[in-house]
């Protein structure tokens, strides 16, 4: 049996997204329509900036700036275009400076999503949402906080550090967050607060596909919980810490709903630039000269073609290297799909294969069992567990992702990373 995680990374434990794949909704395009598939077009190491600038001018003229978007590099320079393409135009923006266009699509991760006892908990919780007691249910952090020697029912309240995750930056690669709410409003006595924010992913100088018009508006029950367990004011461990949230980014007509929409694999490369990039500049600022302490959580798992998806992936790979070269701790949860693959079979988890200082996590109950729906159990990839269910039936509490006090019950690797 492994370890559980010590109690250093207990504010860095979140929960996984089962992603799905669905069909965009759009206004329609000169050449392009929502019902086509999106494609990642990468150039040739010796193509210019000139020379993937004129490329990317004359595809947002020929399929519009909604159809298309040039993923940045920091220094502006053109790292891969994302763009809704049929496959009769496949052989036309095929020039002699791209290396290779392929699917930026990923496929679904059921897990959770199609557990009947969990779709029906599912339901009741939304029909409840709004009139649970938040207070009831804190087992996990008995468990987080239990003293050597002493049974979980023995404990009749916690404690934490004060001071955890003070001087570390959180980003959170997730949906969106409800800043209104009250858990990160409002700040328990004697604890000083980090500060919590959206990163804005900035706008490409090339079409808007994957742009997030809503930004700060953006809200969601996945993000604002898996930030609760991070810094709430009732159910954070590390309530010091500093956190920027990274939102998933989409322009047409997206709404998500237990998933994303098809161009996953383009946002998570957006995403994780825009991360990159921040994470540069936040070290040039006078403020950090005595350091900056990055923490990156990835709670999302994606089930990726390696031959249809292989640039694509090796991007993302290439991405992961450029974080933990620049000091970042990296976790990833293990996944929701237990009961089909008991070990971890999905990305980004999977990449603990190439980069053993990943931190890949499983989930337990709050009486140290693994449920059924995690994954990692008797892998070597998964470096700890933690909680991700109260057991049987009964799910974890965090804040939800409408209004200012309301709050949801839900379970997964999420809650456990």
């Amino acid at each position: 049996m492994l370890p559980y995680i010590p109690i250093l990374f207990l504010f860095l434990l979140f929960s996984t997204r089962n992603v799905v794949v669905g069909s965009p909704v759009a206004s329609p395009a000169p050449s392009a329509s929502a019902e086509q598939p999106v494609y990642m077009i990468f150039f040739k190491e010796e193509a210019t900036q000139q020379e993937k600038t004129d490329y990317a001018t004359k595809l947002e003229n020929k399929v519009s700036e909604d159809y298309m978007e040039a993923i940045m590099e920091d220094d502006d320079d053109i790292y891969a275009i994302a763009a809704v393409l049929t496959e009769k135009e496949i052989p036309e923006w095929k020039t002699s400076i791209v290396e290779k266009i392929e699917s930026a699509n990923a496929q679904p991760d059921e897990g959770l999503l199609n557990d009947k006892s969990q779709i029906e908990a599912r339901d009741m919780y939304y029909d409840r949402m709004n009139t649970i007691d938040p207070r009831i249910d804190y087992e996990d952090m008995l468990f987080l906080s239990q003293p050597k020697g002493l049974a979980m029912d023995e404990l009749t309240d916690f404690t934490y550090d004060d001071t955890a995750g003070a001087g570390v930056t959180v980003y959170i690669f997730d949906s969106g967050i409800n800043l209104e709410h009250e858990e990160f409003t409002t700040s328990p006595p004697g604890i000083r607060r980090g500060k919590i924010s959206v990163l804005k992913t900035k706008r490409s100088k090339f079409g808007k596909l994957l742009d997030n018009p809503m930004h700060d508006e953006h809200r969601d029950d996945h993000g604002t919980c898996v930030t609760d367990r991070v810094v709430g004011t009732l159910y954070g461990s590390a309530k010091s810490a500093n956190v920027k949230m990274v939102p998933w980014a989409w322009n047409r007509g997206r709404r998500w709903l237990w998933g994303v929409e098809r161009e996953v694999l383009a946002m998570v490369l957006k995403g994780l630039r825009t991360i990159i990039n921040d994470i540069k500049e936040e070290r040039k600022k006078p403020e950090n000269k005595d350091g900056f302490f990055p923490v990156l959580n990835l709670s999302f798992n994606y089930h990726v073609d390696k031959e249809k998806n292989q640039k694509t992936l090796q991007a993302w790979h290439d991405m992961i290297q450029e974080l933990i070269d620049l000091d970042v701790t990296i976790l990833a949860s293990a996944g929701n799909n237990g009961t089909m693959s008991p070990r971890v079979n999905d990305y980004p988890a999977l990449f603990a294969e190439s980069f053993p200082s990943m931190i890949v996590v499983g989930a337990v109950s709050t009486r140290g069992i693994p449920p059924h729906f995690t994954q990692g159990i008797d892998d070597p990839l998964v470096k700890a567990f933690a909680p991700g269910t109260y057991g049987p039936g009964r799910w974890m509490r965090c804040a939800a992702g409408q209004g200012k006090n309301s709050w949801q019950d839900t379970a997964g690797t999420s809650l456990s990373a």
